[in-house]
């Protein structure tokens, strides 16, 4: 993997220990977050498409339980993924001049 020279090439070979360990642990906290933000998001449009569904339509199991029709769905989770990518590359350009490459090159 080429992900630990560019750690050390980034931001020096001072705190690569902390600088990796963050780059490790950054995708398992953020999947678990993610993952339940999206899976709480889903359950709560599913549940609010059943009520909006008429008694015929209930009694006939138009929709499961855990069932969820339409962009709706997903359209707030995708939104805080897109929001969250966007705050991921406004920090990197702002501590561009934090890093090593950034010193030498006088940003």
């Amino acid at each position: 993997s080429v992900l630990p020279t560019v750690t050390s090439e980034l931001f020096g070979t001072e705190s690569f220990g902390t600088n990796w360990g963050y780059l490790i642990l950054a995708p398992g906290f953020g999947g678990m977050f993610f993952n339940s933000l999206a899976g709480a998001v889903y359950d709560h449009v599913a549940a609010g498409q059943i009520g909006a569904l008429d008694a015929s339509d209930q009694a006939l199991g138009a929709l499961g339980e855990h069932e969820c029709v339409g962009q709706s769905c997903f359209r707030f989770t995708f939104l805080s993924l897109a929001a969250a990518a966007a705050v991921a590359v406004v920090i990197a350009i702002a501590l561009t001049p934090v890093t090593a490459v950034g010193r030498q090159a006088g940003r």
